[in-house]
């Protein structure tokens, strides 16, 4: 992961104006995402650069400022790509509460700007901000449920295509 320009911290009022559109801060007030603003970082990305891939260990959590980001699974040297992410989207968090590697490959699609909240950002707000550190875990909780519900629901609509298919 190499950076355009140096990592610096995020402007609340950046924060602040995509709200509605990040799950990851939802039900948070004004106060908390100025308090949540001083643990990440901006970092921008050049067109076409992998952020991570799959089977790396887990080291942030990603928001999508400006820009766009592929997520995609790498198959017999095929990338297929699964989701593209636009502003607001979060990434890399399933594999970092999880503290799994990643089951997927991450990359720009156009320059980017990411906000990160890193591992040892997570583990100040817990020493130091509980409520804020409570609200960010039941926002992270409600979002990989709703990822888990998506491939649930996908793959099972996908079974029920095949079973159809075979009855056709």
């Amino acid at each position: 992961m190499k950076q355009l320009a140096g990592s610096t911290k995020v402007n609340p009022k950046h924060l602040l104006n995509i709200r509605d559109r990040v799950s990851l801060i939802g039900a948070m007030n004004t106060d908390q995402v100025n308090r949540l603003s001083q643990h990440l970082t901006v970092q921008w990305f050049t067109r076409n650069e992998k952020i991570f891939q799959k089977g790396d260990k887990p080291s942030d959590i990603f928001i999508v400022y400006r820009g766009e980001v592929a997520l995609y699974n790498e198959a017999a040297n095929q990338p297929n790509q699964v989701q593209k992410l636009k502003q607001g989207d979060c990434f890399g968090e399933s594999a970092l509460i999880g503290i799994q590697n990643q089951v997927l490959s991450a990359q720009t699609t156009e320059k980017t700007q990411l906000f990160i909240l890193s591992r040892e950002a997570l583990l100040q707000l817990f020493e130091h901000d509980k409520i804020l550190f409570a609200i960010l875990m039941m926002n992270l909780a409600r979002e990989v449920s709703r990822d888990l519900h998506n491939v649930l629901s996908q793959q099972s609509r996908h079974q029920t295509e095949e079973r159809l298919s075979k009855i056709s």
